[in-house]
């Protein structure tokens, strides 16, 4: 086996070699973390191969530095000794590329469990999603420096024809749907493509998540990014109520997303279609383990009873994508301001209505404190999807329409529609 050229390397960013300590890497990527002034960095080391390609390295840098300047919370690449971001090294007759970048501060997201996350770190994390995203729109590579398409590179969306014949047809005929998309405009651009919980850092003092690892960026669909995270977090969670589970999480994280970019609802409805073609692509990879005693966690929790979903057409999660967009703006709890502290519901006395710019003239007394209880209890539990608004209402002690019209005094403003045909509602003597 041919020995790594470290010696090298570490005298590029003029640390010693010992310096240099072995992080988890890829399958050919050679990682390392070193010290350097009071910072950290990660060094990658990289046998140029037919998948690592000197000038897809160098792209993947110019975009990155891209986003850096562009103010997204990514690594940003780091000059050598000899002012380039991207080195070449021959050892031993083989040539090796390197590239060293900052590393974000927090805790892998992936190593934490899912009773620390909370409503507004989904939506911090659709916030850092969003705004790579919405830089990629803008951006131009120089020429020749042009990443590939997902369906041309590795990754998790690329798969070769699994072997077994059955799994194979399944792949195509998910592929046939997915290559009949649209592809450019403000849809289509660089993404992250490999966007699981273990390619992310949470740093809580500042409430901040840092994306990592983009060695397997490409050109995508935007949204493939947020069905990589749906699919990931789906197999860590254990907990109850899967389906609602799931809704939760994709409402806060496109909240967050949209704050920083839009995404319409034709692309969220394609998120089950991407989901199908991750379930297939990582079943191929590991349906060999399923006779074995793999002790892997992840493996663990993915593989039973993957095979019968998968041949009956069963959806990785069956939630109504069409309506997540409308439950993201009816339901809103993102603000302006990047939050530091777990959502909660504030009292807002407004002084006009969201509905068609009319001066409000609801007004509400004060209330005694057990009933005032009793009323942002209904709120949370209706903002949390855990109970439909008619039972909100009647913890609430108020009508429908009521209590929909209370919510204006916590800051949440209901459809105007719904909202709107309640009052004809009303109005006609039903409620």
């Amino acid at each position: 086996m041919p020995t790594l050229p470290l010696n090298q390397a570490a005298a590029l960013y003029d640390v010693a070699p010992t310096a240099l300590r072995l992080m988890r890497g890829g399958h050919h990527t050679h990682v390392y973390r070193f010290s350097k002034d009071g910072a950290d960095f990660v060094l990658r080391l990289i046998p140029r191969g037919e998948d690592q390609e000197l000038i897809y390295l160098q792209a993947t840098v110019h975009w990155l530095q891209y986003l850096v300047e562009g103010g997204a919370l990514v690594p940003e690449p780091i000059p050598t000794r000899n002012g380039s971001r991207v080195e070449s090294i021959l050892h031993e007759d083989q040539e090796w590329l390197v590239v060293a970048v900052t590393l974000p501060p927090g805790l892998l997201a992936e190593t934490l469990g899912l009773d620390r996350w909370d409503p507004a770190l989904f939506q911090e994390l659709g916030r850092s999603v969003g705004a790579v995203h919405a830089l990629s729109r803008k951006y131009i590579p120089p020429a020749g420096l042009r990443r590939p398409d997902w369906d041309a590179a590795v990754n998790l969306f690329n798969h070769p024809p699994p072997e077994h014949e059955w799994l194979a047809r399944k792949q195509a005929a998910v592929l046939e749907r997915i290559r009949k998309l649209p592809r450019g405009g403000d849809d289509y651009g660089m993404i992250h493509a490999g966007l699981h919980f273990g390619n992310f850092v949470i740093d809580f003092s500042s409430r901040s998540i840092s994306l990592i690892d983009f060695d397997d960026c490409a050109y995508g669909w935007f949204v493939m990014d947020l069905a990589v995270l749906l699919f990931d977090i789906l197999v860590l969670y254990e907990g109850p109520e899967r389906l609602a589970f799931a809704r939760e999480f994709m409402i806060h994280l496109l909240n967050g997303y949209c704050s920083q970019t839009s995404i319409s609802r034709f692309w969220v409805e394609q998120i089950p279609l991407f989901l199908k073609l991750l379930e297939i692509n990582l079943y191929a990879d590991l349906l060999y383990l399923e006779k074995t005693d793999h002790l892997d966690p992840w493996v663990r929790k993915f593989l039973p009873g993957r095979r019968e979903k998968i041949e009956n057409d069963v959806p990785y999660i069956d939630i109504d994508f069409e309506t997540l967009l409308s439950a993201r703006r009816q339901f809103s709890l993102a603000s302006s301001a990047r939050p530091r502290k777990p959502v909660s519901v504030k009292r807002v006395e407004p002084s006009t209505s969201r509905r068609s710019g009319r001066t409000q003239s609801r007004q509400r007394s004060a209330l005694p404190l057990w009933r005032e209880m009793r009323r942002l209890i209904a709120v949370k539990l209706y903002l949390a999807d855990r109970v439909s608004r008619d039972r909100a209402a009647r913890i609430a002690g108020q009508s429908s329409l009521e209590f929909l019209l209370d919510l204006s005094f916590y800051n949440i403003f209901p459809l105007e529609a719904e909202l709107i045909e309640l009052e004809k509602q009303h109005a006609e003597g039903d409620l």
